[in-house]
């Protein structure tokens, strides 16, 4: 379903952010265990960086990559722990915080995310994902002005951010307003003129919108670029308007 692979795709973004984080230390020790996180031997990483710890407890940095490769392994309950540990010592610690919200919005407790988010936001206002965690959780809990307050600081902060543009015109053509679903998707497909994504979400505002002509366009090119969204088309109840029609049959189902 699309709601799912949209949750998804802003987590696994949200996800890499903490790879392109993990940056070599001073310490060689550290780096040695930066290199299993990255080449995902978690396992390697979590042993190493316990022992360490043990022999050096007021070492924020070693439970910072602790926690990282608990959450990357997806063991979101450890990485909690190991999360609230460094928050112990310094409430301040963005890392921390937002090794919580991934966590606690992959376990399902969307209020958590939401609180969490907020107080990285009180610390740094600026910070985009942030803000796009909180908006992705509330989209999850069906408050779609919520969702769509949120996505819109993201883009403040990030004005050319395809991925948030995207979502944004998902959740105005689920409030029903098409409109500006279209306006929102029209100045995606500007700025990235092959996103498979964007021309998916055009084909379903067409669909909605009752120009058939273009949703099959559309929905074309999207495949074109992913054959993967024939298996999302086939279920999607945008398409109710065209599946139908022999061109979308002849998309999706040859």
């Amino acid at each position: 379903m699309r709601f799912k692979n949209m949750i998804l795709f802003i987590c696994t973004i949200f996800m890499f952010h903490y790879y392109g984080g993990l940056v070599k230390s001073e310490n060689n020790i550290t780096n040695i265990y930066l290199e299993y996180i990255k080449k995902g031997e978690y396992e390697k990483a979590i042993t190493g960086l316990s022992d360490a710890i043990s022999n050096d407890p007021e070492n924020i940095e070693l439970y910072e990559l602790l926690a990282k490769a608990y959450l990357m392994k997806e063991d979101y309950d450890k990485a909690i722990v190991e999360a609230q540990m460094i928050l112990s010592k310094n409430p301040q610690n963005i890392e921390a915080r937002n090794i919580l919200v991934i966590s606690y919005f992959y376990k399902g407790q969307y209020s958590k995310t939401i609180e969490e988010g907020e107080k990285i936001l009180k610390i740094d206002s600026n910070k985009a994902d942030a803000y796009r965690m909180i908006g992705n959780s509330y989209y999850a809990m069906g408050e779609l002005d919520k969702t769509i307050k949120n996505f819109k600081k993201v883009l403040e902060i990030e004005p050319n951010d395809i991925s948030t543009m995207n979502n944004l015109s998902i959740v105005y053509l689920k409030k029903g307003d098409i409109a500006t679903a279209l306006s929102i998707s029209l100045k995606s497909l500007k700025l990235d003129s092959s996103n498979s994504t964007t021309f998916y979400n055009l084909s379903r505002i067409y669909s909605k919108k009752g120009d058939f002509a273009e949703a099959i366009k559309y929905l074309r090119k999207a495949i074109r670029q992913n054959g993967e969204l024939k298996e999302d088309a086939k279920n999607e109840v945008d398409f109710e308007t065209i599946k139908d029609l022999q061109e979308f049959k002849e998309l999706i189902y040859r």
